[in-house]
């Protein structure tokens, strides 16, 4: 999930991101890096972290700007 969530981020437009502040893309897309490529290995406490307190803020923004540009 994380790494599709990553992937999205990477190959949605710049300004479609910029209109979502709240949202850290930029970390966004290297979680997906690290998950992807093992940089430096990775640290399930974190990852279990992002999932849980750190996917659902996402969604929450990413659902406010859908419904703001439906």
């Amino acid at each position: 999930m994380l790494q599709t969530i990553g992937e999205a981020a990477g190959k949605t437009s710049d300004e479609t991101l910029a209109a979502i502040p709240d949202v850290p893309w930029p970390q966004v897309r290297g979680m997906r890096n690290r998950i992807v490529h093992g940089y430096f290995g990775i640290d399930p406490k974190t990852i279990w972290r992002t999932a849980v307190e750190e996917v659902p803020a996402l969604a929450k923004a990413v659902r406010a700007y859908l419904d703001r540009n439906a």
